[in-house]
């Protein structure tokens, strides 16, 4: 019995291979299992069947092109053509096979399962053709000839020779394996029929209209101008679809920017610009369409089988386009190409909202009450004169039975029936899942006022994007004319032309024509791409392309948007007539910030976002071809695409997730999103972050601003520079005051709102004012002495709740720097102040630098950076803390680097109050003059020229405002539970704003003690997990496991198996990842330590516990590390002070990798000969261990099957840990050969190193590790090429 279809897999080469007998190997020229997989690699689609037992049993691979050697893929049109005249067969309806094999028991099922499949995958799709050219093998399955019975054979018409002697087509037609379905209007007796299939979805239409609400519709309202269409298979109503033309054109022009579609409208003369008041309500009225989009999100509208009577087939005549559908609108004209973008593809967009001065509210953050709302502009509506042009769909359902991808049928039948209108609309809500139907349409831009934004989703299908007639022709001179049209409102569009009319003479250039019913409706310039190896070896792309040549650029592309739908295929068609296997199309930002308008591209919401690598490992090598390498490719959002990842359809998801607050937290849930597993096929359309200062980060900034804020994760301005946020995320530049949760919008300062579908948190914490809630602390340390509570029960009528005090001002020489933004901003504040007193600021009037962070002492190096004097600073350490009960250990957690910054200090000439706490400060006017503070033995005030204060740290004042005031718990965090849920199941929260429920009895794992990144993508995975139409965020995870573990970092040896093999269940997500934070001190002294996740421990007690590992310690001209290794010999941190910069990159990359990999790191330190780790770690023959591709190296390494002569062993990380030592698992008798300090057993290494022995261990490690050398042989030209026939 057959099973399901997938998607074939590397992997199923050899099973494939198999199935080929002799016929099938010589007409599709397969000889060996590599012929399979490139394959697999390079067609449009290769589709493997399977049985009930998960056996392949069948597979098909499909490519745009015959399997024709000698003709050139862009010719065989023509070829075709005129060598068996069926010309109807075009380069948008045709698929040819590259391989056809089966298991021969099951015959003909498993090809008409295969070629069903086929048509289904593309609703274009109406032949399915391969050639045979060995007349000695007529039949691919000898005595099978029924199996072939779905094709007909097309002779070639060569005179002279008999059809039998030369090569045949071998043709398989849509109406035969898939017929589509016959559509016809309703009649009443349909009544029975259709509701039925209706309710299946929502009885929402039953419950108001009744049962009869079909028949009502058709008998009584005849004058209606409502059409009812439905699908039939063999007699049997299987789909319906309504179809209306009362459509509220205003209320879609003033939500929906509608220029790309001349307004859904015959236009009769030139648009008029209206004016209206942003703060006028603007609904949707869609009349009966109305009222079912406003149902729960799983009860809308549904797609329904379409369908086609094969007998009543018509014949499109050509249809002349409006000149307004093939120029590009003039609002694109803009400087910036995103907004161009913005248009023409509804995955890039782009808002800013300015609703405040930043610097001034930086340092003077005056109180705005969220009920005053300043007077709200007018924005500017277009009205568009003329006739309607389109009618609505408003109900569409099919039988559960049949698969909703008929839907296309009935479209189709649609247009017909409006044959003066071109244009189909569909409104639905924004969290309506994604169903197939939708892939025909083009999702319109909502327009984003200063206060305005929608929670609709508006979807526009045109008649010649569902009428199939599309195609890719190299351009002409001929095409100069239309092309400038199609260019008119362009900003770039001189260049452009001026590189068409280059590309008609150079060699360099190749331009293509993107054509619809045989017009123009777009264009696109290709190029080589530059320095391919530099990209390849910065984004997670393989080392090398296939080969060489074979990476193209795309210069300009635009499109009409109306055609947006084939957008996909006009990029696999570009490829098949290029030399080109892979396009790329790399975006960069300019000087402002903003990206770079040389490229103009349309088509970059087809394409898929590239992963930049998180550490570039440095040249340690000496090689000056690497620095080439590397240094030439500058940092730039790059998008690509290849053969196979055009036939994947592309999904959107129009969820409307607001994101509060850029912490690290929130950049990793929005880059998993966009950029995770799933972003090959899925796209999110809908993501808002609002944030203060917008996405981290800067063009230019102050010398001193990067030194001034630690670094800590991956996201420094270098990567954030190369991930498309701006192509996919709305930025609101603004703060939440206000949540909403039964409208379901935040409010922000200033009066805008924002709708929300699933609102996320990740506000993080920050620096705050020394009375940030100031009564609310006194009242809780009152409690806590035992006083009686005296608030009122919530049943009591006096009851009121409570109301959050004002933020208190900010006077404007304190810096609170809390981003390297604010810090960019703080920094130039402060140089303005000294140039306009420079004789006040003197060693009687410091700056003043107040707290016991990090961030304190690195802002010193920063000040001494900029010019000030150290006796002219002043630091006032805030340690230890007042509380006796709190546990006192420096911010450093180590005595050694404390001893040293605090020499640093004395030695520079900084002035130093130790033990010394904020009591209050003297202000004059908006300035402070002195600060209060408060010794062991008496109260010191200290003349302040500026104030650096960092002091508490916790969440914002107006997010904790605005989460306390809608009713979220709050209990010293935002209460979450295990899945990151409030108590609103509509609002998530995540990173170190929230606290676990105290049920789940997870104090000690505190997401501030995580791996910010890890927490992102766990939480991104959720999401995934709900909101992927295929369920395929993560194939390899168990959906079974509630609790998953995450991990971020890429290069993971499996450092503690025991967390992986014989865990215990726990209600909370476990993070693994390690925190690493940097920071320069003054001197210049550069701290960087790395530490595995969870509750901080005092160094000295973390010492004294058993089985702590080793600690290994180097001190070499002053540049202190100290390296740990856990029980298992596995690097578990690190912590180094020196005056020369360690290599962040590299040493972020070390942690949970053996000591082994080092050459026996500990042997070697044990015998004195490592005196240096700065040293010993950048040492030349080390540099494929810090690729990030080395983490998959050990992968494979460790799913290597070495069952071949004993199928019961299993994998080599299998193997393996069946001899670690599991504490809670160990036998008396072994645990008395474990040493204190570890977990290691000699007994069981030398047990376990015999087995590896028996296994030949070191030879399959060996064979791995010399192929991942000769693949990326790019980036490791140093080592000894390795011939895999000696291993």
């Amino acid at each position: 019995m057959l099973g399901r279809l997938r998607l074939a897999t590397l992997q199923d080469a050899s099973d494939i291979f198999e199935l080929c007998n002799e016929s099938m190997a010589k007409n599709f020229r397969i000889r060996q299992v590599f012929d399979i997989i490139v394959l697999i690699e390079t067609c449009t689609l290769s589709i493997v069947q399977l049985n009930d037992n998960n056996a392949i049993v069948g597979f098909l691979a499909a490519k745009d092109h015959p399997l024709l050697p000698s003709v050139h893929p862009s010719a065989w049109e023509h070829y075709i053509w005129t060598k068996y005249k069926t010309i109807e067969m075009t380069a948008r309806n045709s698929h040819f096979l590259h391989l056809l094999c089966w298991s021969k028991p099951y015959g003909r099922e498993v090809v008409d399962s295969l070629l069903k499949s086929l048509f289904m995958h593309d609703s274009y799709l109406m032949n399915v053709a391969f050639i045979k050219c060995m007349p000695k093998y007529p039949m691919l399955m000898p005595g099978q000839s029924r199996c072939e019975a779905s094709f007909r054979r097309v002779s070639a018409a060569e005179r002279g020779l008999p059809p039998d002697l030369v090569p045949s087509l071998w043709l398989a037609e849509r109406s035969e394996v898939c017929p589509r379905l016959r559509v016809r209007r309703a009649v009443e007796e349909d009544n029975d029929d259709l509701v039925p299939i209706i309710d299946q979805h929502s009885k929402r239409l039953r419950e108001m209209y009744g049962e009869f609400y079909i028949s009502e519709l058709i008998s009584r309202h005849p004058e209606s101008e409502r059409v009812l269409l439905v699908g039939e298979r063999q007699e049997l109503a299987v789909g319906v679809m309504i179809l209306n033309t009362m459509i509220n054109f205003e209320s879609l022009e003033e939500s929906f920017d509608l220029s790309p579609f001349a307004g859904l409208r015959h236009l009769e003369g030139n648009p008029v610009v209206q004016y209206v008041n942003s703060s006028a309500e603007m609904t949707l009225n869609w009349g009966l369409s109305g009222e079912v989009t406003q149902c729960e999100s799983d009860e809308v509208i549904f797609e329904l089988p379409m369908v086609d009577n094969d007998d009543d087939l018509v014949d499109y005549d050509i249809v002349n386009i409006t000149n307004e559908l093939m120029r590009i609108p003039r609002p694109l004209s803009v400087e910036l190409n995103i907004v161009f973008e913005l248009k023409s593809d509804k995955t890039l967009q782009v808002t800013t909202l300015a609703t405040q001065d930043l610097e001034n509210n930086i340092h003077k953050s005056k109180q705005v009450s969220p009920d005053k709302v300043r007077p709200r502009p007018a924005f500017e509506i277009v009205r568009y004169p003329g006739t309607p042009n389109a009618f609505l769909l408003e109900v569409f359902a099919m039988h559960q039975d049949y698969d909703e991808r008929y839907g296309y049928d009935i479209l189709q039948t649609a247009f017909e029936v409006f044959p003066d209108r071109d244009y189909c609309v569909l409104c639905l809500p924004s969290n309506q899942p994604a169903f197939p139907l939708l892939e025909h349409f083009t999702l319109v831009t909502p327009k984003h006022y200063r206060e305005k934004y929608t929670n609709q989703s508006l979807y526009v299908a045109h008649v010649n994007s569902v009428r199939e007639s599309v195609a890719v022709r190299p351009a002409e001179a001929f095409d100069f004319p239309s092309i400038a049209h199609i260019l008119e409102h362009v900003h770039d569009k001189q260049n452009i032309l001026r590189l068409l009319e280059k590309s008609l003479v150079s060699d360099e250039l190749d331009a293509y024509v993107l054509l619809s019913q045989r017009q123009a409706l777009g264009v696109v310039i290709l190029e080589s791409l530059d320095n391919c190896v530099g990209v390849r070896t910065q984004y997670d792309l393989e080392p090398e392309p296939r080969s060489a040549g074979t990476d193209g650029a795309i210069i300009a592309g635009v499109l009409s948007p109306a055609l947006e739908p084939h957008a996909r295929w006009y990029l696999r068609d570009l490829i098949r007539h290029s030399k080109f296997y892979h396009l790329f199309w790399p975006s960069q930002l300019n000087k402002t910030g903003k990206y770079s308008s040389r490229n103009i591209m349309s088509l970059a919401g087809r394409m898929v976002p590239i992963v930049p690598y998180r550490h570039p490992v440095p040249n340690i090598t000496g090689i000056k071809y690497l620095d080439k390498v590397r240094n030439s490719t500058k940092n730039c959002a790059l998008f690509g695409i290849e053969t196979h990842l055009t036939a994947l359809p592309k999904v959107d998801v129009n969820h409307g997730i607001v994101v509060v607050g850029a912490s690290r937290t929130g950049l990793a849930f929005i880059e998993t999103l966009l950029m995770g597993p799933a972003s090959r096929y899925l796209t999110f359309t809908n993501i808002t972050l609002v944030s203060e200062h917008g996405l981290p980060m800067l063009c230019e900034c102050i010398p001193g601003a990067e030194t001034c804020v630690p670094r800590s994760g991956r996201y420094t301005d270098r990567y954030l520079k190369s991930l498309p946020l701006y192509y996919y995320v709305d930025c609101i530049t603004g703060v939440m005051v206000e949540i909403d949760r039964q409208k379901k919008f935040i409010r922000l300062q200033g009066g805008a709102v924002k709708f929300y579908d699933e609102l996320v948190l990740t506000c993080g914490q920050q620096f705050q004012h020394p009375d940030y809630l100031a009564e609310s602390f006194a009242h809780s340390k009152k409690m806590s002495k035992g006083k009686p509570c005296e608030r009122i029960l919530m049943d009591n009528p006096k009851y009121r709740p409570d109301k959050v005090p004002p933020r208190p001002d900010l006077p404007e020489n304190v810096f609170l720097i809390n981003s390297m933004h604010e810090a960019n901003i703080c920094l130039r504040m402060l140089m303005s102040m000294i140039n306009a007193g420079r004789e006040h600021l003197s060693a009687k009037n410091r700056v003043i630098v107040y707290g016991d962070h990090l961030e304190s002492y690195s802002t010193m190096a920063a000040l001494l950076e900029l010019g000030i004097t150290p006796n002219e600073i002043a630091f006032v350490e805030s340690f230890p803390p007042v509380d006796r009960n709190v546990m006192r250990v420096n911010c450093f957690n180590d005595e050694v680097i404390d001893e040293r910054v605090q020499a640093s200090l004395d030695n520079l000439g900084i002035y130093v109050y130790r033990e010394c706490h904020f009591v209050s400060w003297q202000t004059q006017g908006t300035r402070i003059t002195s600060l209060d503070v408060m010794s062991p033995l008496h109260r010191i005030s200290i003349p302040c020229f500026a104030l650096f204060y960092y002091g508490l740290k916790a969440i914002n004042y107006y997010a904790f405002k605005a989460i306390s005031e809608c009713g979220l718990v709050y209990d010293g965090g935002l209460v979450v539970d295990t899945k990151f849920k409030t108590n609103d199941a509509h609002v998530y929260g995540a990173g170190t704003c929230v606290q676990y429920s105290r049920r789940l009895r997870a104090d000690r794992q505190l997401h501030r003690e995580r791996c910010s990144e890890d927490v992102g993508e766990a939480l991104a995975n959720i999401f995934l997990r709900q909101m992927d139409p295929f369920v395929m965020a993560d194939p390899e995870s168990d959906l079974s496991d509630p609790m998953p573990r995450y991990r971020s970092s890429l290069l993971n040896c499996f450092p503690h198996p025991s967390i992986t093999l014989f865990r215990r269940w726990e209600p909370v997500m476990e993070f693994v990842s390690p925190l690493l934070l940097a920071a320069t001190f003054p001197g210049p002294l550069y701290y960087l330590h790395l530490k595995s996740p969870g509750v901080v421990i005092p160094m000295e007690v973390g010492l004294t516990l058993p089985h702590q590992g080793h600690s290994l310690n180097t001190d070499k001209d002053g540049n202190y590390f100290q390296l740990r290794l856990d029980e298992f010999h596995c690097i578990d941190g690190a912590t180094c002070l020196a005056k020369k910069v360690p290599c962040y990159d590299i040493l972020a990359q070390i942690h949970g990798m053996h000591e082994s990999l080092f050459n026996n790191l500990l042997a070697r330190y044990m015998m004195n000969k490592i005196d240096d780790f700065y040293e010993f770690f950048m040492q030349p023959w080390m540099s494929a261990l810090y690729q990030e591709t080395f983490g998959n190296l050990l992968g494979h390494i460790c799913q290597q099957n070495v069952g071949t002569d004993a199928p019961n062993l299993g994998t080599v990380r299998s193997v393996i840990e069946r001899f670690i030592p599991i504490s809670t698992a160990m036998n008396e008798g072994l645990r008395k050969h474990l040493p204190s300090e570890c977990g290691q057993s000699t007994i069981m290494r030398n047990d376990a190193r015999a087995f590896w022995n028996a296994l030949g261990g070191d030879r399959i490690v060996t064979a791995h590790l010399a192929h991942y050398l000769d693949r990326n042989r790019v980036l490791n030209p140093q080592y000894a090429t390795i011939k895999t026939d000696l291993i």
